[in-house]
């Protein structure tokens, strides 16, 4: 089972070491489940951060200079 999710917050705070920008920011990922007899047992979250360091200008987005 997967779950796909997306979020929308204000860079306050530092993030990787790049200082807050107040910009607003997106973040997407998965999460997926593995699931037994109709119990939840493990998860795993893969979020896409390169979006989210492009967004507050720590590396260019594809195609820009």
């Amino acid at each position: 089972m997967s779950m796909r999710w997306t979020c929308r917050r204000t860079h306050q705070g530092a993030f990787q070491g790049v200082p807050p920008t107040g910009r607003e920011i997106e973040l997407s990922g998965i999460t997926i489940f593995r699931v037994v007899n109709g119990k939840l047992l493990e998860g795993w979250n893969y979020p896409n951060l390169l979006s989210v360091i492009q967004q507050i200008g720590a590396v260019p987005a594809a195609g820009q200079n």
